[in-house]
């Protein structure tokens, strides 16, 4: 009976519910009360404890369910607003929530104790009178009209709040409770509806909606539902007509819908997802397999009739036909989702055929048939005339999709059968309309004629052959709109007739439509034309490389032809022959003679990637010898009669031949027919006329290329009259050039003009520079220095071109032979210098500094020349010059492009004075110029300050690697005091830059503070080497003392700590380095080490005697505010920033214990006990931390990862620790580790830590403390129930679970006490428990880590395994290779996976794993598995499906002739190993399981004896077992038994529709001739006896055998 506060809250109804349930009941049914009164009342019902009411649960069930029901059946057709009806009314949705929940717990329990009980004990189920369904479907409904009309941002939080709730409810019901739910077909089917309307509505494919997550997680389930309600079914005929008629619009157009949407409005996976589930529902819908017969029956009868079949015959599919035709005819206006709807089902109805026919076909493909079937309704609202509307081009590219489909799932194959050659009829006809309809329709709509074509060709090359001269009128010159797949139809010409062996048919059929559509006359015109493309003339290059020589000579040959018929130049001294004579009246000379641009092009494309082989080369002579004499000479002969001001296109034609003759020539066409003579001869022609770019661009190549044969046929081409003038005359020219640093060139001669030449002309001498840099002096080749340094100046572009004058620059710079002109290098090294000491000059004006640059720019290989320059240079700016000099931001920002291009510079390219040079100078920029750029109010200075300095000290720190020795004297004490001083100044402006969004900001101050700490290290510990020898100024140690006093008096914080950890880490180093190297040497050595000790110790001890303190001050607060009820807890700063400090505080404090352990300090004793109360104090805090949540994640990621140190240094000193830590503490100190393992952000640094910790616990830790420890770890293990579902072994993120972690690091660890004695005596418990895991969990790292463990155990020597360890180990393996496998959902979907994407790393790494297992079991304990040998052959098995071809790739009709038995005809249904599903892995993986087929005939390398022999030993860990020898019967022979079915295996994986992938079985070869071998003659014989005589399965094993006796078996004697 309730209290006085019960009835005060039950309000007026409290006296009822004293009397009786019944008065409960009719007060929630009571009219009178309103809808929210009777809510409040049933929620105080529901959670009142103190109020019993025999059967209360279901009573409340009952009413929320009755009263969501009543509330759709009132106004219906009103539209209604949230909270206005009880299912709109988010409080009643969390009450019915709370209730369902409550109800699938109860259902849960009751489960999980029938299933515990050895008695029958029932299972209660739970029912209500109100339709559910209906409740949801309204609830979308009423959701979807309110979304379309205006809401306030209230009511779409509502909206979003109520969908959330509804969508849990509905999937608690579907899992838990289907009896309270009681789903129909018909119900399911208006639910699907209604989500995806609803989802249609709340997913715009603008995006933007926050409701559309939450609609596609509903449409998920409901999908996923319907699927299997329809595969539960028993009339599937009903489910088709039931499909047609409500889901089939509605699904295609959502199908639609989802592929539209913006990538990120849900997430990908459930994208894919739901439409697999949408694919798989239309297909199984339409083309299940019990109609499959029926409708290929009816598709037979429709091609085979030619009157047509009458409609009352066409049985089951006419209703799918007549929608389609309705569905068609009815839309004027097309829209996507039915211009795509005829290939899709297409192409489900391939797939659903394939899977579910027999293999052979007695008549036509039905494929082939429905493909004719849906072009005919297309087909027939094709546009016939030249005003065709929109809806007419909708549905010819429809019509193009269905062929394009027909060629991409193979349906159509030339062969010499009858429907083979009906069905090539049938694509003539279609060749033929297509043309047709480019005559009638605009140019502009020629894109899907285009596509059209291309399938036919792709279909069969024979169709296009014979309307060739047809094709091309409209592909050579189409309108911009339909240029793109005019070019692709090219393209694929080109591949198409190189395969057929007719490549020169092809290029003579498209030079006669040039000449007889008149579209050579213009030069610009030809170049133009679709064949001349970048994309054509790269595949016309790829098919050229390709051809045998004798078909390249052939396509020489053909182009000499047609050159020398219709392009050849008349003299202007001889009259036009017959062949040339122009069309146009009144034409004379060469007016009116066609351009041969085009046939040049080619023929120049030809000759670049020909291969010509000796017995061709005189054919190949005569072709080059021919056209230089009929093309070039006279070209070259009538540059002097040009007088107009710029030459006509055959000159452009004659130079390009020209150069592609000197470079790609197959004979030697440089010694034959040039000379320096001719070619000075060409350059002084050319130079008295007006030169286009192109022939520019050629003339200054052909120059260039003759220099560079001339260098590489001299030993010193200065002797060569001539070639200096000329190289001369190119940089001269390269400097006269306007520079344009926006141009953008693509590479082709024909794309060269006035605006993208200098790119041209800079990328030719770049090209050639190793023979210019020898043919020129240093004066001139400042000119490549200036423009190689000039191109840097320009600020970087977001995407750079192939072709731009800084991508030049940026290519030459990555070239190993830029390296080794030491030519360039003479002239660019001073050069660099000069600019970029720029700066320093304009702010200190001195003519010793000019004298000192000068001395610089005028260097040469005199050592001491150099030396004097190097002193004179460093005297004027010494280590102290920044203090004087003053130097504006806008100066530094000029530096910056050669800083980046100093960056990328090996050190090695300069001498090492120049070296000590740069340090200094590259400093000194950074030291002057960082202040004015972060100080600076613009980002973007701030930005480039950061970039600036990260950059300046990488150079310094690289160039220091190089010069250690004169670290000190070139960056002196100011300058490290700097360092230490401006990266907190780097770190507040990159703060500000990140919290402004500016990118970059956080990897420039990343890499500043790298080089900053490599900077620091490198100089402390150069001066503690050096200590006490003097440096010239400062004495190594007053260098110290200078650095440790600046660091004393920084103010305390963050960067003060980060400061001492660069400083201590090096100083603790050397401390341990001398003092090891004291122990080794002698006594008259040890004295002065000794005093290099004490010097320092004094040094370190002063620093420390005013720093220490206020860190143990940090470390104190945080171990006191642990305590329980430290006074001191509420001023402990416990924020984030507060753990981070207090992480840089226990690292100073870390460096600082191990500098008195190493000199013996008595302050040991005293940082131990400190260390031992923070780890006390982590353990408490984060304790209770985790009975919490409203600790924030920040916050306990960054103490976790403090606690994780003090854990670490801990089992680092645990030895040391007194009083000894207590061995029942290693539980806790576990229970930490384990804690931060699951709960740290996966690959954090704090789960590194806490393994390493751990491994220093199970090494460290004495006897007592690694029992305790072992014993917790394997009590954890043990104590998890066999169902492993509910408990925390199973990682929800993939990670994996501690307890495994923990009990991997032990079993792989080695105390120094115990030594593994402990591990061979858990080890069973340990497997068993681990094959447990594997059966359940969802993680792959943890499935990798436990197989790790296994082939960890069977490798090693000292761990005794039995016959039921082995079995268990292959139960784990078949869980994980089972089809059901738990570990699915943590893989990549397969149907998410594209025919070219790799193998999932995953899957690899599982595969990997399995076989490292495998393998060990094999060699190292085969005697034990010859009693497990048929689980091994099943896992083999399941590893041998992984290597079949995907399923999209197979034909039924490519097993024609290999038999067709039961297993490949009618439905199949398999199990698919859970790897399998991703075949084929990659050859590697089938590599790796031949191996393992190998390894089953080799003997054991251990056997049983191995056991008992170290069983026997002593227990410690280093026992080493005497090898034993086992003989080949115990461990070889009986796998001989089982070796006829892994072979027969084999065997029918290769006759089945997925066969091994080529690549795959490649690699397996050796792991089959290997089981050929166990099998023996009788073995063999007898697979070759169970085989299908009619399977194809005795040939292929035949043939294996004659190539396993030919180059596999061994004929010799044993």
């Amino acid at each position: 009976m309730p209290g006085r506060e019960d009835t005060q809250t039950a309000g007026p109804a409290a006296t009822e519910i004293q009397q009786s349930a019944e008065s409960v009941t009719k007060l929630l049914r009571d009219p009178a009360q309103s809808a929210s009164q009777k809510l409040d009342f049933a929620s105080k019902l529901w959670h009142g404890s103190k109020v019993f009411i025999p059967g209360k649960q279901e009573l409340i069930l009952e009413w929320i369910s009755s009263e969501l029901f009543n509330g759709i059946k009132k106004n219906l057709k009103v539209s209604k607003r949230v909270g206005e009806a009880p299912h709109l009314n988010l409080p009643h949705w969390k009450l019915f929530a709370e209730v369902i929940g409550k109800f699938a717990e109860l259902k849960a329990r009751q489960e999980v104790a029938t299933f515990s009980s050895t008695a029958s004990l029932g299972t209660r189920t739970y029912t209500v009178k109100a339709r559910l369904m209906d409740v949801f479907v309204a609830l979308l409904d009423d959701l979807r009209n309110l979304l379309t009309t205006e809401i306030t941002s209230e009511e779409g939080e509502a909206v979003l709040g109520l969908l959330q709730t509804a969508h849990e409810c509905f999937s608690r019901l579907v899992s838990s409770l289907p009896e309270v739910l009681r789903p129909t077909l018909e119900l399911l089917i208006s639910l699907a509806q209604s989500s995806s309307q609803f989802f249609v509505i709340s997913s715009p494919t603008t995006g933007g909606n926050p409701c559309a997550p939450v609609a596609a997680q509903y449409l998920e389930s409901v999908l996923a539902m319907l699927t299997k309600a329809f595969h539960q079914y028993p009339n599937q005929k009903k489910v088709f007509t039931l499909f047609i008629t409500n889901l089939l619009d509605p699904f295609l157009a959502l199908r639609q819908q989802i592929l539209a949407l913006p990538g990120d409005t849900i997430p990908q996976a459930q994208h894919g997802h739901i439409l697999g589930l949408l694919r798989a529902l239309i297909r199984d819908a339409l083309f299940h397999k019990e109609h499959m017969p029926e409708f290929v029956a009816v598709l037979h009868q429709l091609s085979e009739s030619q009157a047509g079949v009458p409609t009352e015959k066409l049985a089951y599919p006419k209703q799918l036909f007549d929608h389609l035709r309705a569905m068609i005819s009815g839309n004027d206006d097309v829209p996507e989702w039915i211009s795509s709807s005829l290939p899709l089902l297409f192409e489900l109805f391939i797939e659903s055929s394939r899977a579910h026919l027999k293999v052979r076909f007695t008549a036509a493909s039905p494929s082939f048939n429905l493909f004719h079937q849906f072009y005919a309704m297309v087909a027939e609202r094709a546009p016939s005339s030249s005003d065709a509307t929109t809806s007419e081009l909708a549905y010819l590219s429809m019509s193009v999709d269905l062929l394009r489909q027909c060629h991409t799932l193979d349906v159509y194959r030339a062969t010499n059968d009858n429907e083979s050659k009906k069905q090539r009829n049938y694509f003539e006809a279609l060749n033929r309309m297509l043309l047709a309809m480019a005559m009638q329709l605009p140019a502009s709509n020629h894109c899907s004629l285009f596509r059209g074509l291309n399938a036919l060709l792709l279909l069969d090359h024979t169709v296009l052959e014979t309307n060739l001269s047809e094709l091309w009128r409209f592909i050579l010159s189409p309108s911009p709109e339909a240029r793109r797949e005019a070019v692709n139809l090219c393209c694929e010409l080109v591949r198409t007739f190189t395969k057929s062996r007719q490549l020169d048919v092809l290029i003579e059929s498209c030079l006669a439509s040039v000449r007889s559509h008149h579209i050579d006359q213009d030069a610009r015109t030809a170049s133009s034309v679709t064949f001349c493309s970048a994309e054509c003339l790269a595949e016309l290059s790829s098919s050229v490389a390709a051809l045998l020589p004798a078909q390249t000579i052939g396509i020489m040959q053909t182009l000499r032809g047609i050159l020398l018929e219709h392009y050849l130049p008349a003299a202007s001294h001889e009259p036009p022959t017959k062949k040339r004579k122009t069309k146009q009246a009144g034409g004379a000379g060469n007016a009116g003679r066609p351009s041969p641009e085009l046939p040049i092009l080619l023929l120049c494309q030809v000759l670049q990637h020909a291969r010509i082989s000796e017995g061709q080369r005189t054919t190949a002579n005569a072709i080059v010898d021919e056209l230089h004499s009929a093309f070039i000479v006279p070209v070259l002969a009538s540059i002097n009669e040009q007088e107009a001001a710029v030459p006509g296109a055959g000159l452009f034609t004659g130079l390009y031949l020209q150069l592609t003759l000197l470079k790609y020539s197959p004979t030697d066409y440089w010694s034959n027919n040039m000379d320096t003579a001719a070619v000075q001869r060409m350059v002084l022609a050319f130079s008295k006329v007006k030169l286009e770019p192109r022939v520019m661009y050629l003339k200054s190549e052909i120059v260039l290329c003759h220099l560079d044969r001339v260098a590489s046929t001299t030993v010193d081409p200065l002797t060569v009259s001539g070639c200096q003038k000329l190289a001369q005359g190119i940089l001269t020219d390269l400097a006269d050039m306007p520079t344009n640093y926006q141009a953008i060139w693509d590479g082709r001669v024909n794309a060269l003009s006035e605006e993208n030449e200098c790119v041209g002309r800079w990328t030719s001498v770049v090209n050639h520079l190793p023979a210019v840099s020898r043919l020129v002096d240093q004066k001139d080749l400042k000119i490549v220095v200036n423009q190689l340094l000039d191109t840097l100046d320009v600020a970087q572009e977001a995407s750079l071109a192939r072709h731009t004058l800084k991508s030049v620059t940026a290519d030459l710079l990555k070239s190993a032979l830029f390296y080794e002109l030491d030519n360039i290098k003479s002239a660019l090294v001073p050069e660099l210098v000069t600019r970029m000491s720029a700066p320093l000059l304009a702010a200190l004006p001195s003519s010793a500094i000019h004298e000192g640059i000068a001395t610089l720019a005028a260097l040469k290989n005199n050592t001491s020349f150099l030396g004097d320059a190097r002193s004179k240079f460093l005297s004027i700016f010494g280590p102290d010059a920044h203090t004087r000099i003053k130097v504006s931001s806008s100066a530094f920002l000029k530096t910056l492009p050669y800083l980046q291009f100093l960056h990328i510079f090996p050190t090695t390219y300069f001498d090492p004075l120049i070296r000590d040079v740069i340090i200094r100078m590259v400093s000194l920029l950074e030291l002057t110029g960082f202040r004015g750029l972060l100080l600076s109010s613009d980002s973007k200075k701030q930005q480039i300050g950061l970039q600036f300095g990260s950059i300046c000290r990488n150079i310094c720190i690289r160039f220091l690697t190089d010069r250690e020795d004169k670290a000190l004297s070139l960056l002196g004490p100011s300058v490290l005091i700097h360092l230490i001083r401006s990266l907190e100044r780097y770190a507040v402006c990159e703060r500000k830059l990140a919290a402004a969004a500016v990118p970059n900001a956080t990897q420039f101050l990343g890499q500043a503070a790298r080089a900053t700490l490599a900077m620091e290290t490198l100089l402390i510990l150069r001066a503690w080497r050096m200590a006490p020898k003097s440096s010239g100024g400062a004495s190594p140690h007053e260098f110290l003392a200078i650095i440790f006093r600046e660091v004393a008096s920084m103010a305390d914080g963050a960067h003060r700590l980060q400061v001492a950890i660069h400083l201590l880490r090096p100083t603790v180093e050397w401390f341990e380095v001398k003092r090891k190297r004291a122990e080794k040497i002698g006594d008259g050595d040890k004295s002065t080490i000794a005093a290099e000790i004490k010097v320092g110790d004094g040094l370190v001890q002063e620093f420390l005697d005013g720093f220490e303190e206020s860190v143990l001050r940090v470390l104190q607060d945080i171990a006191t505010a642990s305590e329980p009820g430290a006074e001191g807890a509420e001023i402990v700063d416990m924020t984030t920033s507060g753990a981070e400090r207090a992480l840089l505080a226990f690292e100073v404090y870390r460096l600082v214990l191990a500098f008195y352990k190493s000199n013996g300090s008595p302050k040991v004793a005293v940082y131990l006990a400190l260390l031992a109360s923070l780890v006390a104090g982590s353990i408490r805090t984060l304790t209770e931390w985790s009975l919490t949540t409203s600790v924030d994640q920040s916050l306990r990621s960054a103490y976790s990862l403090l606690a994780v140190n003090f854990l670490a240094t801990f089992a680092m000193n645990i030895r040391d620790i007194r009083p000894a830590v207590d061995p029942t503490a290693m539980k806790s100190l576990a229970q930490l580790i384990g804690y931060i393992m699951d709960t740290a952000p996966t690959g954090s640094d704090a789960i590194l830590t806490a393994e390493e910790a751990m491994k220093r616990l199970v090494s460290d830790s004495s006897k007592p403390q690694y029992l305790d420890l072992v014993a917790y770890a394997v009590d954890v293990l043990e104590r998890a129930p066999a169902a492993m579902s509910a408990v925390a072994l199973v990682a929800t993120d993939g990670r994996t679970p501690s307890p495994i972690k923990i009990v991997e690091i032990i079993m792989a660890g080695d105390n120094q006490e115990v030594g593994r004695t402990i591990v061979r005596r858990v080890l069973p418990n340990v497997i068993i428990k681990l094959a447990q895991v594997l059966q359940v969990t969802t993680s792959v790292s943890c499935v990798l880590d436990i197989l790790r463990m296994f082939t960890r155990a069977a490798s090693d020597k000292y761990l005794t395994l039995r016959h039921s360890d082995i079995g268990l180990m292959f139960g784990g393996i078949a869980a994980v290779l089972s089809g059901s496998s738990n570990l699915a959902s943590a893989l990549p979907s397969p149907s998410e996976i594209e025919e070219s994407d790799p193998t999932p790393e995953s899957v690899v790494e599982i595969f990997n794993a399995l076989y490292r297992l495998l393998l060990a079991l094999l060699r190292f304990r085969k005697e034990l598995v010859v009693q497990a040998i048929a689980p091994l052959g099943a896992v083999i098995k399941d590893l041998l499906l992984c290597f079949r071809v995907r399923t999209r790739n197979v034909d039924p009709r490519s097993m024609r002739g290999k038999g067709g038995g039961a297993t490949l005809s009618g439905v199949h249904i398999e199990t698919t190993p859970s790897l399998a599903r991703y075949a084929p892995l990659p050859p590697e993986c089938a590599s790796d399981l031949a191996r393992v087929l190998v390894a089953l005939s080799q003997k054991s390398l251990l056997t049983s004896q191995t056991d008992q022999l170290a069983a026997s030993a002593s227990a410690s860990a280093s026992t080493q077992p005497s090898a034993v020898t086992t003989s080949a019967a115990a461990t070889v022979k009986p796998f001989t038994k089982h070796a006829p079915f892994l072979l027969s295996a084999v065997l029918q994986i290769q006759i089945s529709p997925r066969p091994l992938a080529p690549e795959a079985k490649h690699e397996l070869m050796d792991g089959i001739y290997a089981l050929l071998d166990l099998c023996g003659d009788h073995g063999r014989e007898a697979v070759l006896a169970a085989s299908d005589p009619h399977g194809g399965a005795r040939p292929l094993l035949k043939a294996t055998v004659a190539e396993w006796e030919q180059h596999h078996r061994y004929h010799g004697k044993v």
